[in-house]
C-alpha cells in the first residue's frame, strides 16, 4: 500500500499517536536517564517477546558507557557541515571511520562482533544526526522491517554477501538512505518518522512468528548449542521462545533437534519452529529462526548417533557435528532418531510426526468443486495457510471489462482495478493429458499476470503443478506432483519451501 500522509496525521491524534510522538521528541533524554519506564513500556510494545528489566538496563548502561563522553553538540555541528558540503555519503564516511576506529582500539572485537552492537551505534548516529539515522531496535526480527518495507513500497538494498562482515555492519547506513528517501517524500520529521516505523507501520502488517496453530511439521532439521546456551537450557520449557541459528529453508511447523556441544554432546531437547527462516544481517550467526514448544527428551548422545546403522552414513556426524546449525534430515533419519529414544524408555507419542495426513483417503470426486473443497482446501491448510488467507472466486476485470474470477486468490489486496494477489490456484476436475493441462496452464498464467502473482497452482484429480514468474512462468519449467508424491514428507516439504516465495 502507499503511505497516506492524511491518514497517518489523523493518528497521530490519537492516543498512541500522541503518546508515541511526545516518547521520541524526548528520546534522546530517556535514554540518558538509565532507567525509565516510557523506555521499557516501548521495548514491550517493538518486541514478539516482553524484554527483562534488567536486560533493558544493561543495554541503557552499556549505551552510556560507550557513547555519553561524546561531545554531541560538536558532532551535531561536524555533521551539519559535513552534509552541506558532501551530502548523506559525506556524512556516512565519517561515521564509517567513527566505527573503524572503534574496531581497531578494541584488539578482541572483531567486525562480525560489532555488527550485534547495531542498536547501541545507531542510537548514537541517531542523536548525533537525526536527519539521516534512525534508532534500530529489529534485533531477531529483521523480517519484520522487511514486511513494514514491503507493505509501503520502500526498497531495501539487497542483502550484502553472506561472509563480508564489514558490508554487514555497514548495511545499516544502507537501510538509512532508503529510510530518507521515504522521510523526505513525505515531509516526515524524524519523530514523526519513528513514530510511523515502530507504532503506526506494525499495525499493517502481520507478526513474525506464530505459537498457536502451528502447522504439522514438514521437515526436521538439527541445530546446535554452545556451552554457554547449555546453562540457560536448563531453565526453558514448553513455553519459553526464543530466536535461534537455523535455516532460511525453515517453516512454522517444522521440528528442531537440538545438539548441546562438548562436554554434553547430545541432544536432549526437540523444538518447534515458530517463523519462517530468515537471514539477519546483524547477528554473528545471520540464518536465524524463532523457536518453541520445547520438549525435554532423554539424551541421544554423539557415540549413539555414530553406532546407529542409519546415523551414522550422515555426512554431518562423520564431522562430529561440526557446523550442524541448519542440516536438514530425513524421514528416515527421524525415524530412527524416536527408535533411540524409544529404547531409552522415552515416551515418543509426546513428539510430533513426520507425516503427511492432510488428503483424506478414498475421497469421492464427482464435480470441479469436489476438487476445491476435497483436496485443495485441506492442501493449503496443509501448507499452513487459513481460510482467511485466501478469496475464493476473486471478480478481476480484464481486458475491455471483461470479468474473471480466479478459483482461490491468496493473499489479495488492493483497491478494485488495481487488485493484486501472492499466489493464485485453479481447479480442474481432472487434467488427464497435456493438452488440457496447457489450456489450464494458459488461463492461470494469465491471471496471474493481471495480478502480479508470485506463482499459480493447477489442481485436479490427477494431481498438482506448480509455475512461478521467478521462471518467467514457462510452461517447460512447470513442476508436477502426483498425490501419492504428496504423501511422502520428503517431497511435501519440497513443495511446501517452494511456496515460500
Amino acid at each position: 500500500m502507499q503511505f497516506n500522509r492524511f491518514i497517518f496525521d489523523n493518528y497521530l491524534t490519537t492516543t498512541e499517536g500522541k503518546e508515541a510522538f511526545s516518547f521520541f521528541s524526548d528520546f534522546e533524554k530517556i535514554i540518558k536517564n538509565k532507567k525509565n519506564a516510557p523506555y521499557y513500556d516501548f521495548l514491550q510494545h517493538i518486541a514478539i517477546l516482553p524484554v527483562l528489566k534488567d536486560e533493558s538496563d544493561d543495554e541503557i548502561k552499556r549505551y552510556s558507557t560507550l557513547f555519553l563522553d561524546f561531545d554531541f553538540e560538536q558532532i551535531r555541528f561536524d555533521d551539519e557541515k559535513i552534509f552541506a558540503k558532501k551530502g548523506i555519503e559525506g556524512v556516512i564516511d565519517n561515521k564509517k571511520k567513527i566505527i573503524d576506529d572503534e574496531i581497531e582500539s578494541v584488539s578482541d572485537l572483531t567486525e562480525r562482533d560489532f555488527m550485534t552492537y547495531i542498536r547501541l551505534y545507531s542510537l548514537f548516529f541517531y542523536f548525533s544526526f537525526p536527519q539521516l539515522f534512525f534508532p534500530y531496535y529489529f534485533e531477531a526480527q529483521f523480517p519484520k522491517l522487511e514486511n513494514i518495507c514491503k507493505e509501503f513500497d520502500i526498497t531495501l538494498p539487497p542483502l550484502p554477501p553472506k561472509r563480508d562482515y564489514k558490508k554487514h555492519l555497514f548495511y545499516y547506513f544502507e537501510i538509512c538512505k532508503a529510510f530518507y528517501d521515504f522521510r523526505l517524500q513525505f515531509n516526515l520529521t524524524p519523530e514523526e518518522f519513528c513514530v510511523f516505523l515502530y507504532y503506526f507501520a506494525p499495525h499493517c502488517t502481520e507478526p513474525i512468528s506464530f505459537i498457536e496453530n502451528l502447522p504439522e511439521p514438514s521437515k526436521v532439521y538439527i541445530c546446535g548449542a554452545s556451552i554457554g546456551d547449555s546453562e540457560w537450557l536448563k531453565s526453558a520449557n514448553e513455553n519459553t521462545i526464543t530466536c535461534w541459528a537455523g535455516n532460511t529453508n525453515m517453516l512454522p511447523g517444522d521440528i528442531m533437534l537440538l545438539y548441546e556441544v562438548k562436554p554434553i554432546a547430545a541432544i536432549q531437547s526437540v523444538w518447534r519452529c515458530t517463523s519462517i527462516g530468515f537471514t539477519d544481517p546483524f547477528e554473528y550467526f545471520s540464518d536465524r529462526v524463532w523457536i518453541s514448544k520445547m520438549i525435554r527428551i532423554n539424551p541421544i548422545t554423539l557415540d549413539d548417533l555414530k553406532k546407529d546403522s542409519v546415523w551414522k552414513e550422515k555426512g554431518l556426524i562423520k564431522a562430529h557435528m561440526q557446523g550442524c546449525s541448519g542440516t536438514p534430515c530425513t524421514k528416515d533419519e527421524y525415524d530412527s532418531f524416536l527408535k533411540m529414544l524409544k529404547k531409552k524408555k522415552f515416551d515418543i507419542s509426546v513428539l510430533p510426526k513426520l507425516q503427511f495426513t492432510g488428503l483424506p483417503n478414498n475421497v469421492e470426486l464427482f464435480i470441479e468443486k469436489d476438487v476445491e473443497e476435497k483436496l485443495l482446501e485441506p492442501l493449503l491448510r496443509k501448507l499452513g495457510y487459513t481460510d482467511k488467507n485466501w478469496v475464493r472466486q476473486l471478480p478481476v476485470r480484464m481486458g475491455r471489462g471483461e470479468r474473471n474470477y480466479p478459483d482461490y486468490a491468496l493473499f489479495p489486496k488492493g483497491k478494485k482495478g488495481e487488485e493484486t494477489a501472492k499466489f493464485l490456484w485453479e481447479a480442474k476436475f481432472t487434467i488427464p493429458n497435456k493438452k488440457q493441462l496447457y489450456e489450464a496452464y494458459i488461463q492461470a498464467k494469465s491471471y496471474a499476470m493481471r495480478l502480479q502473482s508470485d506463482g499459480f497452482g493447477l489442481v485436479s484429480k490427477e494431481g498438482i503443478w506448480i509455475s512461478f514468474s521467478k521462471d518467467s512462468f514457462l510452461f517447460e519449467k512447470i513442476k508436477s506432483y502426483s498425490w501419492e508424491n504428496l504423501e511422502n514428507p520428503d517431497v511435501f516439504s519440497e513443495v511446501r519451501l517452494s511456496l515460500k516465495i
